[in-house]
């Protein structure tokens, strides 16, 4: 989900950065690019969570599978002292 909302943002930003939606034809009216651009920033902002999610998702994933290789499933590696008593 990361790579996805990442280009969902650049296409946003395109579509924001210019202020107006139609560009060679008239421009539609002012309420309507109102709530344009109000969807538009709405979508930025959960696209911008999902990032964050999909970022903290990533790490915490991570770090069990570190824990599950380190320290949950242990090879059992006999000690000095348990080979003499055996």
């Amino acid at each position: 989900y990361h790579g996805i909302a990442a280009m969902g943002l650049t296409i946003l930003t395109a579509i924001y950065c210019p202020g107006r939606v139609g560009l060679h034809t008239p421009p539609p009216p002012s309420w309507l690019m109102g709530l344009g651009f109000l969807n538009i920033a709405g979508c930025y902002m959960f696209l911008g969570l999902t990032l964050w999610l999909a970022m903290h998702a990533s790490m915490r994933a991570d770090t069990a599978a570190t824990h599950m290789l380190t320290r949950f499933v242990r090879l059992p590696i006999p000690s000095q002292g348990m080979l003499d008593k055996a």
